[in-house]
């Protein structure tokens, strides 16, 4: 009856918003067995996180811990307010968010051909959602293949967050100072890096919003019949800002940094069904695990990497939304263990990735696309495998541009425009070690 009881009073509680979760109260399981495992993966409104071989996470709102305590004893409180799972309670090290926007605003004032700082909304508290884009003309909207770098979603998993600051600003000295590998990079693209999508959580070292919502369970999902239509409402205010800042970019290519693991997580999260490209994806996948030695070595996961149904069922996420939505393939960067490290650890952290890191955003020029004559053209494109004959898949184009990370290999894009022009056929050859404006790029 006391389980029951329990039972009824969190579903209530939790009923509200079909995208949203509270994560104001979270447990780590003990559960190698995973028992109770599926009994709470029946309350959609908890969230699952970081399922290891002996337990896992669990996230939800007030009222989690004491449903909890009527069906198991194995578990103990995670402090929501203090970084959580594995953090080190006291660390004044860390820049805050102020710090941090101050360190943009110089670094577009210093390299303005190079930088441009947008603010692509405001979070719940007021904070400014920073995206900064590297490119040769930054201040253009140029039509380029674009790559962008997400991090700190969940507000007290901050590895992420520190390697882009520190990878920006390697970038644009080596740039200045004439390194070919910089200049080709930055010259071909335009390169997008979110620090924070969750200021306000950084601020409070916790995993939600202002709100106490999970962001990375709050994005639209294919597979879900109560949440599959890719609009922003009832969302948080987060989300909808990335959701808009997706709509009106062409982003070919992405990576979301997270804490808790150390693992790539590639799609989908949401089914066992295997996305478009799986190979491709997989083998993108192996390269960035590779050269981090933390992975590569891992003793969870073969080669540091995991289709991410594999690893267990996640529902709302951005990274599924990104791929299945806007054609973006988006890959999960789980980077380390401990979710708010010692600062000075944050080196080591940049060392184990920044080779990665560089070669995952040199795959942009994997890839095939075209620029029409009229920036206002948009339609559908058709790709199909020259060399198998199989349908890669239909996807929409707008603004006169188009970008696919795909294999090398060759492909015939059957463009499909809706302006006068018609029906147009061309045969694309990608080539890895090309970059896309150069050799995979066609001026129709």
């Amino acid at each position: 009856m006391k389980k029951t009881l329990l039972a009824v009073m969190l579903i209530v509680f939790c009923a509200g918003s079909f995208a949203s979760k509270s994560v104001k109260e979270g447990i780590l399981v003990y559960d190698p067995d995973k028992i109770m495992l599926k009994k709470f993966q029946a309350h959609h409104d908890l969230t699952i996180d970081h399922v290891q071989f002996n337990g896992y996470e669990v996230y939800g709102p007030e009222g989690l811990k004491r449903y909890a305590s009527g069906i198991t004893d194995s578990f103990i409180s995670i402090d929501t307010s203090r970084g959580g799972r594995f953090s080190n309670s006291v660390n004044a090290s860390y820049p805050t968010n102020r710090d941090d926007e101050k360190t943009y605003l110089e670094l577009a004032a210093k390299y303005p051909n190079i930088i441009k700082l947008e603010s692509i909304g405001k979070s719940g508290s007021g904070e400014d959602l920073w995206v900064i884009k590297i490119s040769d003309n930054a201040q253009v909207d140029e039509k380029e293949p674009e790559f962008a770098y997400v991090a700190n979603m969940h507000g007290n998993e901050v590895v992420g967050r520190r390697l882009l600051v520190r990878l920006l600003s390697e970038m644009v000295v080596k740039y200045t100072a004439g390194d070919p590998e910089m200049i080709r990079l930055i010259d071909n693209n335009e390169i997008f890096f979110m620090p924070s999508l969750n200021p306000d959580g950084h601020a409070k070292r916790r995993r939600g919003n202002a709100k106490w919502l999970d962001l990375n369970r709050d994005f639209p999902d294919f597979a879900s019949n109560a949440n599959s239509t890719n609009s922003v409402q009832g969302r948080a205010i987060e989300t909808i800002a990335m959701m808009n800042f997706h709509a009106r970019r062409h982003i070919a290519l992405s990576g979301s940094f997270h804490d808790g693991a150390v693992v790539v997580n590639y799609p989908w999260d949401t089914t066992k069904v295997r996305p478009p490209l799986h190979q491709m994806i997989r083998d993108i996948s192996l390269e960035y695990a590779g050269l981090n030695s933390n992975m590569r070595d891992s003793y969870n996961w073969k080669n540091g990497v995991t289709n991410g149904y594999d690893w267990y069922e996640l529902n709302g996420g951005m990274q599924d939304w990104a791929y299945y939505y806007h054609g973006d393939l988006m890959i999960t960067l789980e980077l380390s263990n401990n979710k708010w490290p010692h600062f000075r650890e944050i080196d080591h952290q940049y060392d184990l990735n920044r080779d990665s890191m560089m070669a995952f955003m040199k795959r942009i020029d994997q890839g095939a696309g075209f620029i029409s004559k009229d920036p206002s053209d948009q339609g559908w494109v058709e790709i199909t495998s020259l060399a198998t004959g199989k349908l890669i898949g239909n996807y929409p184009y707008f603004a006169g541009e188009y970008y696919k990370i795909l294999p090398v290999g060759d492909y015939s894009f059957k463009i499909n425009s809706k302006q006068a022009e018609g029906t147009k056929s061309v045969e694309i050859s990608v080539n890895r070690n090309i970059p896309m404006p150069n050799g995979n790029l066609i001026h129709l």
